[in-house]
């Protein structure tokens, strides 16, 4: 998550276009490598990784525009 918030500072600052889509997508090659396991076994599969992206992408853009919009970013 801090990696995309960081992204999210980095692209607004550049102004470049922000929305949730792009930040999943970043954050879905950030997540690629990591293969987290319970009890021996793997936790993520393509369609958990990639709905975990997206969930987070949309986090962070929301908690993103919410701190621009405050005057903090």
């Amino acid at each position: 998550m801090r990696a995309g918030m960081d992204q999210y500072g980095a692209l607004a600052a550049s102004g470049e276009e922000l929305s949730p889509e792009i930040l999943s997508l970043f954050l879905l090659v950030k997540l690629d490598g990591w293969d987290p396991e319970f009890q021996g076994e793997a936790v993520l599969d393509p369609e958990a990784r990639q709905a975990l992206a997206t969930f987070l992408g949309h986090l962070v853009f929301r908690l993103g525009t919410i701190h621009h919009a405050r005057g903090a970013a």
